[in-house]
Order: structure tokens, then C-alpha cells, then sequence
């Protein structure tokens, strides 16, 4: 049986250029085979997490610039 008390079994791979899957330590695979308890194995490619670039905090950052004529709506909740 594949799966270790009902869970099913991931196993991290990567795939030479023949279709072949081979295992390798955690984090360093391109793809993922899971196996369930029911015998059924489905592959899928790992997605890698998309990174923000960093930012630098300690630059001067411009001011907001708004519209030189701001144009007054009143307030739906206020009574004339």
C-alpha cells in the first residue's frame, strides 16, 4: 500500500528531457506526483511563488499630485 495511514504519498521529481521522472530532496523538483490511498497517481507542475522586488524605503517617495480643480459633490447623508 502506498499511502501511510490514509494519506496520500507527494513525491518531488524532476524530468530529464526523456519524460523520465526522477526523485529528488525537497524543494529542488520541477514537478510533484501524489498517490492516493486509492492507487490512483496524478502528476502536476510545481508553480513557483511569484517574488515582489524590494523596495527601498529610505528614497524620497513623490507626493500624491491631484487635479488643480477639485470639483465639491455633497454629501448624499446631510440635510439642507
Amino acid at each position: 500500500m502506498p499511502h501511510l495511514l490514509g494519506k496520500p504519498l507527494v513525491y518531488e521529481v524532476k524530468i530529464d528531457g526523456c519524460g523520465v521522472a526522477y526523485r529528488v530532496p525537497n524543494g529542488t523538483g520541477t514537478h510533484l506526483i501524489h498517490i492516493n490511498g486509492d492507487e490512483e497517481m496524478f502528476i502536476e507542475e510545481k508553480i513557483k511563488p511569484h517574488t515582489t522586488a524590494y523596495l527601498d524605503m529610505g528614497s524620497d517617495i513623490a507626493p500624491p499630485s491631484y487635479p488643480g480643480s477639485l470639483i465639491e459633490m455633497p454629501c448624499p447623508a446631510a440635510k439642507s
